[in-house]
C-alpha cells in the first residue's frame, strides 16, 4: 500500500512541478515582452471592433482564475471612429480581465473562458441622424 502512495505522490509532485514550470515560463515571457503584448492586444482588439484601444498597463495572474490564466488590462479606453463628432469614449475601465486555458494558449488556441470589467463605464449613444457607437460591435461580429 505504501508503495502505491509513494508512486502516486511522485506522479502528483512531478505534475505540480511541471505546471509551476509552465506558469513560470509564461510569466517570464509576459514580463519580458509586456510592452509589445500590450500594444499588440490593443491593435488586435481595435481591428476586431474598428476602434482605437488604449491600454496603460497589464498584469498576469494564475491564481485568480485557477486553472486558467488571467490577463488583466489596466486603464483601458476604447474610442470609436465617431469620437471627433461625439467626444465620449465607448468604454473606459479601470480593469478589463480575460481568462483562458494556459495549455490551449500554448497550442495557439485562444478560447476565452471569462471576461470581466471592473470600475468601468460603457457609453452608448445614438444621434439624431441615427448614427450609433454600437456599430463597432456589429463590425466585430462579422470577423468572428
Amino acid at each position: 500500500m505504501r508503495k502505491y502512495i509513494k508512486i502516486a505522490s511522485i506522479i502528483l509532485g512531478g505534475f505540480a512541478i511541471l505546471l509551476l514550470a509552465v506558469w513560470g515560463i509564461a510569466y517570464l515571457y509576459f514580463v519580458s515582452h509586456k510592452k509589445e503584448l500590450i500594444k499588440e492586444a490593443g491593435l488586435e482588439i481595435g481591428k476586431k471592433i474598428k476602434a482605437s484601444v488604449q491600454v496603460k498597463d497589464a498584469g498576469i495572474s494564475f491564481f485568480s482564475s485557477f486553472p486558467s490564466l488571467s490577463i488583466d488590462l489596466k486603464n483601458v479606453r476604447i474610442i470609436d471612429t465617431s469620437f471627433s463628432k461625439h467626444p465620449v469614449p465607448f468604454l473606459e475601465a479601470g480593469k478589463f480581465s480575460v481568462s483562458s486555458n494556459l495549455f490551449q494558449l500554448l497550442k495557439g488556441n485562444i478560447h476565452l473562458s471569462r471576461i470581466a470589467l471592473t470600475d468601468g463605464v460603457i457609453n452608448f449613444y445614438r444621434d439624431t441622424t441615427g448614427v450609433s457607437n454600437l456599430s463597432i460591435l456589429e463590425i466585430g461580429r462579422a470577423h468572428v
